[in-house]
């Protein structure tokens, strides 16, 4: 079942996704590590 999210919100999660993606993207590149949780573990 698909949520139906306003554009507003829409707007709001691809631009906080694309901000994860950059950021993962360049720890990456620099050679860090991210801890990354699933789930809440």
């Amino acid at each position: 079942m698909k949520v139906q999210l306003s554009a507003d919100t829409q707007a709001m999660l691809d631009s906080l996704q694309k901000s994860v993606r950059e950021t993962l993207e360049r720890k990456r590149r620099l050679g860090q590590y991210a801890i990354i949780g699933k789930n809440g573990k």
